[in-house]
């Protein structure tokens, strides 16, 4: 057991299992794929990919960033059920993405405004960081 073995919690991994589908936007948000995907900017109009639910994604403005961020943060609380820390990974690519800066700049644009919003908002007891991975 390792709570008898590392009695100071010194050598603990914290560890992340995607409990949905899939690891592609979609399917990590929260629990329901058709809202996720609206938030996966790639596939908003005009792109080669679309969401196969049928509402695809917007661009975040001043005018609909309150609605859009509520939305992302009810799938977020969601998806924090399933977890006993206050931390939630929150995947935004997976293999076969961010292939094109045009790609990347709509996500971190798109999620910037939300992020920041979701964090202007005390209320709301979040405090929502992006980071970036690579392998």
């Amino acid at each position: 057991m390792i709570h008898s073995l590392d009695r100071d919690q010194s050598t603990r991994i914290f560890t992340h299992i995607m409990p949905f589908y899939s690891y592609d936007v979609p399917h990590t948000c929260g629990p329901d794929p058709k809202i996720c995907c609206q938030f996966d900017f790639k596939r908003a109009s005009g792109s080669e990919v679309s969401c196969p639910w049928g509402i695809n994604p917007v661009p975040i403005t001043n005018d609909n960033v309150r609605e859009r961020a509520q939305i992302l943060l009810d799938q977020y609380r969601k998806k924090a059920q399933l977890y006993q820390t206050n931390v939630l990974f929150v995947q935004l690519g997976d293999d076969f993405r961010y292939t094109s800066m045009d790609e990347a700049r709509k996500q971190f644009e798109n999620y910037d405004k939300l992020f920041t919003y979701m964090n202007e908002q005390a209320d709301w007891h979040v405090n929502v960081k992006s980071m970036i991975l690579s392998v």
